[in-house]
């Protein structure tokens, strides 16, 4: 019998080889609408809609003391076809004529948010009469042309064009409401100064991005008419992302009560522990079960007249399950408990009736982050077990999530991760008719969407009733609640990451088709209460718990892992349950895809193999980063890419010949985001850049997988590289590589993954790239974690130690091949 010996992940301490890059292909997806028949005459209908536009907001800038040439003013336009308004990157230059503020709609119903300077009417003008001019034989078309022929007429902007949220949330007329006013930069000031002339009132603070500030208003909606009327500094509005009670749906308590004397078994965790950072509720330090974990100086509040401790028992039943994975076999235990992490907790949620927050327009979640890192340094994972059902659930990237993913990023600071929630339908009663149509039609709420966060979703293995009752979803389901990402008509990056434990619902006996969630489907943790100290904890807040207590405890054992590397190992340890493959088989291959990643993400996570690594099993940890963009012809263009030369056992590889092999990969990083990009339309701009994986092929050579799609390469080749296919993998590149964490799973024989030895990490562009930055960005690191695993049962030989001796023999012998394709290292320096 072979003896399966453990050991921790090999961290490859082998510098990637940087090499010329220089993307071929891809022309873009852009399409251009049915041709005007009558140029002549829709210029004219543009130029009339133009003027009369302009009019009516010069007359309001006439009643103010603004310099009317240099004012600048919202106008918007119709689209005239189904492909909606076309406008380009000459949009986005603060010194265009006409500037993109924001889209909304889509097709036919499209409308574009524009600002325009006075001063600058004449261009747009003259732009409308060469377009009328233009000769068909002309290659060359004049500027703006597919700008003017997708459009169908000017007119003024009003509130309701700037309003990109719910319409539902669009507050009424009359009545002094709470707005998000998005503007840019540099109007934040001038903004605050003319404000009270109108009878806007503004919080203090804000919340910055790169392009834009959010601001919180207090205005009737007329007033705020009137503001953006006189001021060309508004982008958009939205409804406050405000974090209440009414975003939380409590756990139901379990009716059990357990003997005090669990305290005496409980040991503190290790001093260098990594801390979960519950931003909730409160928490109750004084529980039996988590004051070892958490001093009372760790328990915090943004508002002195909040409690530190808990106003509600939603954040100490959090606490529990992040610090016990499994709380019913440790109290059914007699040894002591040592948990691997600690805990600190900050309360974000005003309690009802409470006082507001004097900070609040600074955002709650960046509030409790600087709170907690100025107080002490720590390794920390976030816990937001919590989501906004307020607003739109479309996947569209708000306040709220903008903040999640700027925080993560971290900038001017170290990374961060955040676990966050997916969201709960709320329906109450939730009937047995409708699911699980019901949560492919509900989408992830706020922040569950932030492309930085690790979103976790909720499945169930509750499979039996404890009293003999039929139960709502099957074992290795969808758990009855979660929502997903199905109905999200623009998938930017797969959501949730991942699902876990968030139980199930009673089905009502009686023949109502109501459902239940009992305390006892739920998951056993810790109570906020005198005597009943434990309770239960169903939907995505226990899920979220649990992996955030998963990450805490892999990045107490791994302390140098990065956070992106720490949310890739979650990640790596992913698969779906034959019931998750169950409820796509009736689909084709790729919407089985589809429909998996949507519903479930990745997968269950399974923390032995997130955590460790065998004899049989060997998982390759590699951070690292590179400088992909570079300065020249006054364009910011990519120009490196980074290759792994990998620590591969090839001879027992080779020697296991055709026995099914599994090899998977992941790619974790994260982006800066920039909320105006996808405020107008410009998804693959709302990061800062993109990186994407490319693992060389059996039969491909340095040459073959450093060229292919290469033009930098172009001439070092002299033959065509091999034919590649995506047979093999789960997911497929164009699908895995949405957001900032792409995982696939290639299934194939020994013999062909012995040659498949290397990675190539290339960069795609964002917003980092456009124009308008004029090469402010080149030369800005960035970096990544790339985690790599080969394991099968077949495997006797010991991978692991042939992995660490050809790592010491790769760092005395450079690959010739390599090292002379790589280019010159140069100045990292962090933007």
């Amino acid at each position: 019998m072979v003896t399966i010996r453990r050991y921790p992940h090999l961290l490859v301490d082998l510098p990637a080889y940087r090499i010329l890059f220089a993307a071929s292909g891809g022309g873009g997806d852009s399409v251009a609408p049915d041709p005007v028949k009558d140029r002549g005459q829709h210029s004219r209908r543009i130029a009339q809609t133009l003027d009369s536009a302009i009019a009516v907001k010069r007359a309001a800038l006439d009643e103010s003391e603004t310099p009317t040439d240099d004012a600048q003013i919202h106008l918007s336009v119709s689209a005239r076809t189904s492909v909606g308004v076309i406008t380009g990157d000459s949009f986005q230059n603060p010194a265009a004529a006409l500037q993109l503020l924001s889209v909304k709609g889509h097709g036919r119903r499209q409308r574009a948010n524009l600002l325009l300077t006075l001063s600058k009417s004449d261009t747009i003008r003259q732009r409308a009469s060469d377009y009328a001019a233009w000769d068909n034989g002309d290659k060359r078309r004049p500027s703006n042309f597919y700008f003017f022929e997708s459009i169908d007429r000017f007119y003024p902007t009003r509130l309701e064009d700037l309003w990109l949220d719910d319409e539902e949330l669009l507050p009424s007329a009359g009545k002094v409401a709470e707005w998000e006013v998005w503007v840019r930069p540099e109007a934040s000031q001038r903004m605050r100064s003319s404000a009270k002339l109108y009878g806007v009132r503004f919080d203090v603070g804000e919340v910055e991005f790169s392009r834009v500030r959010v601001l919180r208003a207090h205005a009737r909606r007329e007033d705020l008419q009137r503001l953006i009327d006189k001021s060309g500094a508004v982008m958009e509005l939205r409804a406050c992302s405000s974090l209440t009670l009414d975003v939380l749906d409590m756990g139901h308590e379990a009716r059990r009560e357990l003997s005090a004397r669990m305290q005496a078994r409980v040991r503190p965790p290790a001093a260098a522990a990594a801390r979960i950072s519950i931003l909730d509720t409160g928490v109750d330090h004084s529980h039996p079960l988590l004051s070892p974990a958490l001093a009372e100086s760790r328990c915090h509040s943004l508002s002195e007249h909040w409690p530190e401790n808990g106003w509600d028992a939603h954040g100490t039943r959090i606490a529990g399950i992040t610090l016990y994975p499994n709380l019913g076999a440790t109290l059914e235990g007699t040894g002591p408990i040592q948990p691997e992490n600690s805990l600190e907790s900050v309360t974000i949620l005003r309690p009802p009736g409470g006082q507001r927050f004097a900070r609040e327009a600074v955002g709650e979640i960046a509030a409790a982050v600087e709170l907690l890192e100025s107080a002490e340094d720590a390794k920390r994972v976030y816990c937001l077990a919590f989501t906004s059902p307020k607003g739109l659930d479309d996947g569209s990237p708000s306040t709220l999530s903008g903040s999640v993913d700027q925080l993560a990023w971290g900038k001017d600071a170290s990374p961060r991760l955040f676990c966050v929630a997916a969201g709960n339908i709320l329906d109450e009663p939730l009937m047995v008719a409708g699911y699980a149509s019901r949560n492919e039609e509900s989408g992830i709420t706020c922040p569950g969407q932030a492309i930085n966060a690790l979103t976790v979703g909720g499945c169930t293995f509750v499979d039996e009733h404890p009293h003999g009752g039929a139960l709502l979803s099957l074992g290795g389901d969808l758990s009855p609640t979660s929502r997903t990402s199905c109905s999200w008509a623009n998938k930017k990056a797969i959501k949730p990451d991942v699902v876990f434990e968030a139980g199930n619902h009673e089905v009502d006996g009686s023949g109502s088709g109501e459902t239940t969630a009992l305390p006892e489907l739920g998951v056993l943790t810790t109570n906020k209460h005198t005597t009943r100290k434990f309770a239960t904890l169903d939907q995505t807040s226990a899920a979220t718990a649990a992996i955030a207590g998963m990450a805490g405890r892999l990045t107490s054992r791994y302390p140098d892992y990065w956070p992106e590397t720490i949310r890739g190992l979650i990640v790596h340890s992913t698969d779906w349950t034959p019931a998750m493959i169950e409820r796509a088989s009736n689909l084709n291959k790729q919407q089985q895809k589809e429909m998996l990643v949507s519903l479930f993400g990745y997968g269950v996570p399974d923390e032995d193999m997130a955590a460790r690594s065998a004899s049989d099993a060997l998982t390759l940890v590699i951070q690292g980063q590179f400088t992909p963009f570079s300065f020249a012809k006054g364009r910011t263009v990519a120009t490196e890419m980074a290759y792994h030369d990998l620590p591969w056992p090839k001879r027992i590889l080779h020697d296991l010949k055709k026995t099914p092999v599994e090899l998977r990969v992941t790619l974790s990083y994260f982006v800066e985001p920039d909320l105006t990009a996808a405020a107008a339309g410009r998804w693959s701009r709302y990061a800062s850049h993109r990186l994407a994986f490319d693992v060389r092929g059996p039969d491909d050579d340095e040459i073959d997988v450093l060229g292919r799609r290469n033009k930098a390469l172009s001439s070092r080749r002299t033959t065509k590289p091999p034919a590649r296919s995506e047979e093999g993998w789960a997911l497929g590149s164009q699908l895995r590589e949405r957001g900032t964490i792409h995982h696939d799973r290639f299934s194939g024989e020994a013999i062909d993954i012995a040659r498949q030895n290397g990675i190539r990490i290339t960069p795609k562009k964002g917003w980092w790239t456009d124009d308008v930055w004029k090469g402010e960005y080149a030369g800005a690191p960035v970096r990544y974690s790339l985690i790599v695993s080969i394991r099968s049962p077949a495997i006797t030989q010991d991978i692991y130690q042939v992995a660490v001796t050809e790592m010491a023999t790769m760092a005395r012998t450079k690959n010739r091949v390599l090292t002379d394709l790589s280019i010159k290292p140069t100045i990292i320096r962090r933007k």
